[in-house]
């Protein structure tokens, strides 16, 4: 007897952002998006479809390009500080099962300005009389949150001799470790 064996595919692909996170916030100004999919059949590159800053692009785009199951756009120039929309509008997997209207429309911020600190006490260059009893930073930024795990101090002590005292951040509180 003749056997053979054959598949079904009616299942569009799906897909999961790899980066950047979706809504978020980069400070890379060539920020790439990267889209993984998933599908038996693979994707159809001539499929594809995006909008990036009103921008639509295809496979032929030099911007875009699938990387075996990963859609990568890479901007041809760096985005300015500024809300960075994309939408990715269509792509379909080998047999042609396309994903829906629209199927993916997010966007990210481009943040490139570095926290500002607005106030110090005591003031920069200011000279004490005695002991230091409070030591206050004061940082904002406008798009995000200050991820305090990063700061770092550093004070120095000028009479006699100079020293240096090092602190880091560690739940919550800031220490010096010596």
């Amino acid at each position: 007897p003749y056997c053979f064996s054959f598949r079904v595919d009616n299942t569009p692909p799906t897909f999961t952002v790899l980066e950047p996170t979706l809504e978020g916030v980069s400070a890379c100004p060539s920020q790439p998006i990267k889209i993984l999919f998933d599908d038996l059949s693979g994707i159809d590159p001539i499929s594809i479809l995006m909008v990036v800053q009103g921008n639509l692009y295809d496979i032929d785009s030099d911007e875009l390009e699938l990387l075996g199951d990963t859609l990568v756009f890479t901007p041809a120039e760096p985005f300015d500080e500024d809300l960075v929309n994309y939408t990715l509008v269509s792509v379909a997997d080998g047999v042609g099962n396309l994903i829906g209207e629209s199927p993916l429309t997010s966007w990210f911020w481009v943040d490139l300005t570095s926290p500002e600190v607005l106030a110090t006490y005591p003031e920069d260059g200011e000279a004490l009389p005695g002991g230091i009893d409070c030591i206050s930073v004061f940082v904002y930024d406008d798009l995000t949150d200050i991820d305090l795990t990063t700061a770092s101090f550093k004070i120095t002590y000028a009479a006699p001799e100079t020293v240096t005292y090092e602190f880091t951040y560690d739940d919550s509180v800031i220490y010096y470790d010596d």
